[in-house]
């Protein structure tokens, strides 16, 4: 975990292809509560997600380009946990 607020520094560069160029030059993750689960999500200055992450069973990183996607991934996982 510790490992992943490190890279939070590199996340946007790293996947700026994915974001587009709203990308901000100086990352700032927030916290939020997506489905009862603990997420990052990084925003823009009006409040759009460009990119959000969550940790899943304390075994999967799920990454996502909106708050919306984040909460679909995580709500199919907890109906239906990966093997």
């Amino acid at each position: 975990l510790a490992s992943l607020y490190g890279w939070e520094k590199a996340l946007p560069r790293d996947l700026k292809s994915y974001m587009g160029t709203d990308a901000p030059a100086s990352p700032l993750f927030q916290d939020e509560i997506i489905k009862n689960h603990s997420a990052r999500v990084l925003k823009t200055g009006n409040d759009h997600v460009l990119l959000g992450y969550a940790i899943f069973n304390k075994k999967y990183i799920v990454l996502a380009t909106s708050r919306e996607a984040l909460a679909t991934v995580l709500g199919r996982f907890i109906a239906l946990p990966p093997q």
